[in-house]
């Protein structure tokens, strides 16, 4: 499930210092931020760093969103789903998607705010502190260090407002990157499931990993990533 999670990640170290993360702050929710309809409600930080910005879902994001979910490698990645839909069909897809057991979710944009892949929790526990992430990234922009930063970003953000204990991420066996980054990352395997996933006819385990905040902030120190910023907050649906 994590799909192209912290692609090309974790092997090259940041080469300059990260500048303070800073989280955009709004008085009021843009009219165009996407509403799913009827979903909870949450309070949802638009999170900007100097490389990448993690926006709310806009209505012109759709568009991007669906041609990405009926790609192959999304479907291999990061999806349940083999088949294609029309835009109309994913809006309603994804609005179920809320309505089921997605929790919160972000644009990934570039220094050019060129949407360049999504990010979202989903399977959130306020019971037992834990919730499932999945990241994807457009191929194009997997060699740009943006996964790790989106995603230990994403992470923290969980953390601090969702006080979680730890936060999972399903890889299938036959991403073999993404399975060693995962473990040179330091996230704990927590979990094999055998021939959980078929993929032309042939069935692949998936593995489970945890990131847990200890972990999350080992790693915004390695790659420079400051965690010193003022929190304020849009309203905002997921």
């Amino acid at each position: 499930m994590a799909g192209a999670l912290l692609a090309a990640a974790l092997v090259k170290p940041m080469r300059s210092r990260m500048r303070s993360t800073t989280l955009q702050a709004a008085n009021k929710r843009p009219t165009n931020v996407w509403q799913p309809g009827r979903c909870r409600a949450a309070k949802l930080p638009e999170i900007t760093v100097p490389r990448i910005r993690l926006p709310h879902i806009l209505e012109d994001d759709h568009l991007i969103l669906c041609k990405w979910r009926n790609s192959k490698e999304f479907q291999n990645l990061c999806s349940q789903s083999t088949r294609s839909v029309t835009n109309e069909e994913f809006r309603r897809e994804l609005k179920a998607s809320f309505w089921r057991d997605r929790h919160w979710q972000c644009m990934i944009r570039n220094h050019k705010r060129t949407a360049i892949g999504t990010i979202f929790s989903y399977n959130y526990s306020s019971r037992d502190g834990y919730c499932y992430v999945t990241i994807y990234l457009s191929p194009e922009h997997r060699a740009l260090g943006a996964g790790p930063i989106a995603f230990i970003n994403f992470a923290m953000m969980l953390f601090d407002e969702l006080a979680l204990y730890k936060i999972y991420i399903d890889i299938h066996e036959y991403n073999v990157a993404v399975l060693n980054i995962a473990r040179r990352a330091g996230l704990s395997a927590e979990g094999q499931f055998k021939g959980n996933r078929v993929l032309n006819g042939r069935r692949y385990d998936t593995f489970r990993f945890a990131l847990y905040r200890e972990r999350a902030e080992y790693l915004m120190k390695r790659f420079a990533i400051s965690d010193r910023s003022e929190r304020t907050f849009e309203g905002a649906y997921s």
